[in-house]
């Protein structure tokens, strides 16, 4: 996993304009470049430690690309409220922050529910130990991703 670490490192400091010190603000195709270098990254995680057979990698990949496709739609939440963030906090109201906080609640069930909801699918194609494999290996690299964030977001004012 350290492959990824490093890839993650860089999400949290592109949204907040950190990567790039001339400008505030990064462009929406920076931020599009970046999650897309962590999804292939994420990929090559769950490949490597997942040691499908071919058989079962044939029935998984399709699957799994559905749960990515399903969890990126859920992850624009979260972009979209560490963006909102990074523009507005110099000047972020009490009314702005708690917004963000209840919409940063909401994200983080939603992911759960996502992930909830592909269990069914998942295990159509993987045993119990495999499916338990999986999710821990995607819950590793959530993980990771929520700690590099936590870890580079600032402390409201």
């Amino acid at each position: 996993m350290k492959i990824l670490v490093g890839l993650v490192a860089v999400v949290p400091m592109i949204l907040l304009g950190s990567a790039a010190p001339s400008r505030a603000q990064s462009t929406a195709d920076e931020i599009e470049l970046v999650r897309s270098i962590v999804q292939t990254g994420r990929k090559v995680v769950v490949a490597k430690n997942m040691q499908l057979t071919d058989a079962e990698s044939e029935a998984f990949w399709p699957v799994y690309n559905e749960f990515e496709t399903a969890i990126r739609a859920v992850n624009d939440k979260r972009v979209k409220i560490l963006s909102e963030l990074a523009r507005d906090f110099d000047t972020l109201s009490d009314e702005q922050a708690v917004d963000l906080l209840q919409r940063s609640f909401k994200f983080q069930q939603e992911r759960v529910k996502v992930r909830k909801s592909f269990i069914r699918k998942f295990k159509k194609v993987l045993s119990g130990k495999r499916l338990t494999r999986f999710y821990q290996i995607d819950g590793k690299i959530d993980t990771m991703i929520d700690f590099d964030i936590a870890r580079t977001v600032p402390l409201v004012n």
